[in-house]
């Protein structure tokens, strides 16, 4: 799942600034705040933390049992 938002990320950022490009008036330059800052984007920044988090937890619980799965 680390690798699916890392390549979400990558993904919503190009099309992010492909859409730009194409929508946005001629001699308009990309901020690359908003790139960034995205509604996708921003969805990966929380989730991903979240995500590692829940994964620690997991293997400091399974490591305190003493390798045994309950």
């Amino acid at each position: 799942m680390v690798y699916a938002a890392i390549i979400n990320t990558i993904i919503t950022v190009a099309m992010w600034t492909v859409g730009f490009v194409v929508m946005g008036k001629e001699g308009e330059r990309i901020s690359i705040r908003k790139v960034f800052l995205n509604p996708g984007t921003i969805g990966v920044y929380i989730g991903l933390p979240l995500l590692v988090a829940g994964l620690l937890v997991l293997v400091f619980r399974y490591n305190r049992k003493g390798g045994k799965r309950s």
